[in-house]
């Protein structure tokens, strides 16, 4: 494996493929200049907690994962839809994040009302075998069985910012507790 720099971009080939590496920085330039800071406290939160990131281009814009070193699964992605940067968390723990759940401004709950039914509570033969299911949780005496991938994916703005940071930080302490 080689690696070669060519001004911010990084190129990685191997046998057959260059693959391009992308930075953080590369993804933060595209960010509003309202959500920066933002984006910078969460990866820089996660980064010094033993999560690690990966960051790709995809036909919308950058697509940045996190997961954790040890446990490899995958706690958020930024990614953006429409030019908008969105939020998407998986919270494996939902049933504890309670306070965090039910004081959800109702455009994040609106969010998770669209968010595409869980198949595998419905018909577990619809859904993947790879999948790890969906949630299923209660906000304000209304039953959500939601998709994974869809549930908890929140447009990033000035009200919902601390809402997903409060999210963000009840699952790393439920994962780091587990």
């Amino acid at each position: 494996m080689v690696l070669i720099e060519i001004g911010q971009m990084t190129i990685e080939i191997g046998d057959r493929v260059a693959k391009e590496k992308y930075t953080f920085e590369q993804f933060i330039e595209t960010v509003d200049d309202e959500f920066k800071g933002f984006a910078e406290k969460i990866n820089t939160s996660l980064l010094t907690q033993g999560y690690t990131s990966k960051i790709e281009s995809k036909a919308n814009g950058y697509f940045v994962s996190y997961s954790h070193q040890k446990s490899k699964r995958s706690l958020l992605n930024f990614l953006f839809r429409k030019g908008k940067l969105i939020c998407r968390i998986y919270p494996e723990n939902v049933e504890r994040h309670h306070d965090i759940v039910h004081s959800l401004p109702d455009k994040m709950v609106e969010e998770i009302n669209k968010a595409a039914k869980c198949k595998r509570f419905l018909n577990p033969e619809d859904c993947s075998d790879k999948c790890l299911g969906g949630y299923d949780f209660v906000i304000k005496d209304t039953n959500y069985k939601r998709c994974r991938y869809s549930c908890f994916q929140f447009l990033v703005t000035g009200e919902s910012m601390v809402f997903i940071a409060d999210m963000i930080g009840k699952e790393v302490e439920c994962r780091r507790v587990a």
